[in-house]
């Protein structure tokens, strides 16, 4: 991606959370106020060295701006909006 942020923002892609059962039932969209993504782009003043670029995170749903880039969900964030890292994902 060619994408250069400024200051101490986070580029995050956002993952989609599932809508349907295991046996295939079609459940209704449903707000959910934190959301998880991956982090795939850090801003050059970004201080926080616990997180990385590659990382999965947990930060608020309604916190940020919405990027879609060619169809893909991103969300730019400050970095001091991340609240967790989830290890091991």
């Amino acid at each position: 991606m060619k994408l250069e942020l400024l200051g101490s923002k986070v580029c995050v892609l956002v993952y989609k959370l599932e809508n349907k059962t295991a046996s295939g039932i079609l459940l209704p969209p449903k707000e959910e106020p934190l959301s998880r993504g991956l982090v795939v782009k850090k801003g050059l003043k970004c201080e926080d060295e616990t997180v990385v670029e590659g990382d999965v995170v947990i930060f608020d749903t309604y916190i940020g701006t919405d990027l879609d880039l060619e169809g893909v969900m991103y969300k730019i964030l400050d970095e001091g909006a991340l609240m967790a890292v989830v290890p091991d994902e």
